[in-house]
């Protein structure tokens, strides 16, 4: 028994060895952060169908280990890969005519364009009847359109492909100094582009583009509100959405304008990165405005002070003024009742008491420098009266120069002869007549 057990044992091991040697020979390679191996060397042993690998090496250029059943299948491939724009090196490749597998390379050059076009790291294998895809498709149209083509083939098949995710919209909204707008962007769709176009705006300069590989993650919407703000409360900014975040940067041009961009952001359900300063410029101008303001304000408060400082004075002076004309006429009047400026009988010489009267008239003058006088001239009724008016005249001249002469400016002095005109009594005594003989000393202004 124990012989036949050994024996049993050895012809089980021999198996094994036999099975194991019969296996294919394939290498296998590691491309980047694939998880599957593939055949990067295939040999003819125990294959009955076709079998291949064909990798991207870099954009539109590929690479194909291959067991084909002639060289006309390699071209063929080949061919498909130019007609798509791109090129295919066959690195190492053999043939066997008793293989089988045309089916594969038909749906394979069926693939071909869509792989070339829609596919990043593309690689397409065919082993053991069964038709593999994998690398990163640009989007679910594409995996569609794929699956649709492995369905329609009788060739078993298997799609190991991801879908590339979709970028955000990105887009640049920017107005100028001069307030001129641009834009500049490229959306998922026209209708996730309108919140920007229905403004009203007239752009400058406007560059959008279209891709299948975008979409609208809720900034553009969100651009459409604070877009009022950029055109009408900024004098320079840019508004826009890079990597999926939306951001408002620039100038605003006042206090009011600033918070009201503030409380629009704040609303928004989509974060912003604000970056709002209040125009250095228009802050220049508006300081140098209240400078100039409080400046002319300064000016007219110093005037103001002036004009009633002025004034003050000249109500003052003026008060002083009356207060000499009326102290000055008292003490005139005074003189004159007490004593009259007389003159030698129809001579325009003053007598010795009239000098006198003279000389306190002018100390009285002196004493009261800003008051003017009128020296009126009479005479009674006696004789012609043009030659008294004559004489009423000489008299109040000599008065006048006497004065002068006695230092006081002949400007304040106004001399005039009335003659036998105005009387103040009856010209029917010698006493009345010495009466209206007379001079009469009015104050008359300053």
């Amino acid at each position: 028994m124990r012989k036949i057990a050994w024996a049993l044992l050895a012809l089980l091991l021999l198996i094994i060895i036999c099975v194991s040697s019969k296996v294919d020979k394939i290498h296998l390679a590691k491309r980047g952060n694939e998880t599957a191996a593939h055949h990067a060397a295939l040999t003819v042993t125990d294959h009955t169908q076709v079998a291949f690998d064909i990798y991207q090496k870099g954009n539109k250029h590929y690479t194909m280990h291959s067991l084909l059943q002639n060289g006309a299948q390699g071209e063929k491939l080949r061919q498909s890969f130019v007609k798509s724009g791109a090129t295919l090196n066959i690195e190492r490749s053999h043939t066997d005519e008793t293989l089988e597998g045309k089916e594969a390379i038909t749906l394979t050059t069926r693939v071909i364009p869509l792989f070339v076009e829609h596919f990043e790291n593309g690689h397409i294998s065919y082993h053991h009847g069964l038709f593999l895809i994998e690398g990163v498709a640009d989007s679910y149209d594409t995996k569609r359109k794929l699956q649709s083509l492995l369905a329609n083939s009788t060739v078993q098949s298997r799609d190991l492909s991801t879908i590339k995710p979709p970028k955000p919209n990105a887009f640049t909204v920017r107005k100028t100094g001069s307030g001129v707008m641009d834009i500049v962007g490229i959306f998922d769709s026209k209708k996730s582009v309108t919140p920007l176009l229905d403004q009203g705006i007239a752009y400058a300069r406007k560059d959008i583009r279209y891709a299948k590989d975008r979409n609208e993650n809720g900034a553009t919407a969100a651009a459409g509100t604070l877009l009022k703000h950029l055109n009408r409360a900024f004098t320079k900014g840019e508004l826009g959405c890079k990597a999926g975040k939306l951001y408002l940067h620039g100038y605003v041009k006042d206090e009011a304008a600033l918070q009201a961009v503030q409380k629009a952001i704040a609303a928004l359900k989509v974060p912003v990165e604000a970056k709002l300063m209040l125009d250095p410029e228009l802050l220049r101008k508006r300081k140098e405005a209240q400078e100039a303001a409080k400046r002319a304000a300064e000016e007219a408060k110093r005037k103001a002070l002036e004009a009633q400082q002025k004034a003050e004075e000249e109500a003052r002076r003026k008060a002083e003024i009356a207060k000499e004309k009326e102290e000055a006429k008292r003490t005139i009047t005074s003189l004159l009742q007490v004593e009259n400026i007389e003159f030698e009988t129809a001579k325009s010489i003053l007598t010795p008491r009239g000098v006198a009267t003279v000389d306190k008239l002018a100390e009285i003058l002196k004493r009261y420098p800003d008051i003017r006088v009128e020296i009126g001239g009479y005479t009674d009724s006696d004789g012609d009266d043009m030659l008294n008016l004559k004489l009423s005249q000489e008299r109040v001249d000599s008065v006048k120069k006497e004065l002068i002469s006695r230092g006081i400016n002949g400007n304040r002095i106004n001399a005039k002869g009335f003659g036998e005109s105005n009387p103040i009594a009856p010209n029917d005594t010698e006493e009345n007549k010495q009466r209206n003989r007379r001079v009469e000393i009015k104050i008359i202004g300053e």
